[in-house]
């Protein structure tokens, strides 16, 4: 039973990925909206004091948010249980910290994941009407 949830997992998550990798991570091929950018705007502002980005890091940082913003989105979207839910969006913020690790040096990576469960922390939204 445990070999096959794994197996889930590792579909759905290479699945909600899938766009990125094929598209070479182009987040308006994953139909970027207004709001995921000003969202990524607004955290990329809050985690800057933490940080002290540069200007290329910050469009990236920028960027890379925005992307996984948009996959959060999907999943928080997807018809599926709440811990369903709850272990996409862990797994996503763990590749996103990974991810992170090509834009942020050593010491910002380090910084980053400190405040980053402060900042944007992991949250499942349930629609309380259609359960």
């Amino acid at each position: 039973m445990m070999k096959r949830n794994s197996t889930f997992w590792a579909l759905m998550i290479s699945g909600f990925g899938l766009v990125t990798s094929l598209r070479g991570q182009d987040i308006y091929f994953q139909e970027g909206n207004k709001s995921s950018e000003t969202w990524a705007k607004t955290l990329t502002q809050a985690y800057q004091p933490e940080l002290v980005m540069d200007g290329k890091q910050i469009l990236q940082f920028q960027q890379k948010l925005e992307e996984f913003l948009i996959r959060e989105n999907k999943i928080q979207k997807a018809n599926m249980t709440p811990e369903d839910k709850m272990a996409l969006l862990s797994e996503l913020a763990r590749q996103q910290r990974a991810e992170m690790s090509n834009i942020l040096t050593k010491p910002q990576l380090r910084k980053y994941r400190k405040v980053r469960n402060e900042i944007q922390p992991i949250a499942v939204v349930v629609d309380t009407l259609n359960h």
